[in-house]
């Protein structure tokens, strides 16, 4: 996705961006800053993993668990089926290809965050089902106390869930 993600801004966007994801757009935003600083101007990344997922969700089982069929992803399920141009049937395709995106990836090593060079606020909750914040490469509450790390890179904890508020909400726009 992040190569994706460069191919349309090398196309349509003729200035760095600012880029904001949640989750797996978290991670393909940090995996663009890396790859091509020149095309990002800022990056907000929320609820992102850094390692796969047997490795970095808090209940490794969650993913022996999504099947076609699961109860959890019935609305997920709904919605793909409402619009998918390969039809209902696709669904147990799709599912199959995100369990192992998320038992296989992302890894992105400490080193590379540090290279960086673009302003990065990454936030974790405290409480988040996927993300455990102690996995979390960028120490907690960094750019409030230090002011400024090396690579540009801080830390928030936003002290709810996945889904939750941050405890800072002025970081972002900073």
């Amino acid at each position: 996705m992040a190569d994706d993600t460069i191919a349309f801004m090398e196309s349509l966007v003729n200035a760095p961006a600012h880029l904001v994801g949640w989750s797996d757009g978290g991670v393909v935003a940090l995996l663009v800053a890396i790859a091509r600083p020149d095309l990002v101007r800022k990056v907000v990344a929320m609820g992102a993993n850094f390692l796969p997922g047997p490795q970095s969700v808090v209940a490794p089982e969650m993913l022996e668990q999504m099947t076609p069929d699961a109860p959890d992803l019935a609305t997920f399920r709904q919605a793909y089926e409402a619009v998918s141009p390969d039809g209902a049937a696709h669904w147990p395709v799709v599912v199959g290809k995100l369990a192992d995106m998320y038992r296989t990836g992302p890894t992105i090593p400490t080193e590379d965050l540090a290279r960086i060079s673009r302003p990065t606020l990454v936030l974790v909750g405290d409480d988040d089902l996927i993300v455990r914040a102690h996995h979390c490469p960028v120490p907690r509450d960094s750019h409030i106390r230090a002011g400024r790390r090396a690579g540009n890179v801080a830390r928030a904890a936003a002290g709810g869930t996945r889904g939750g508020q941050p405890a800072h909400p002025r970081l972002p726009r900073q």
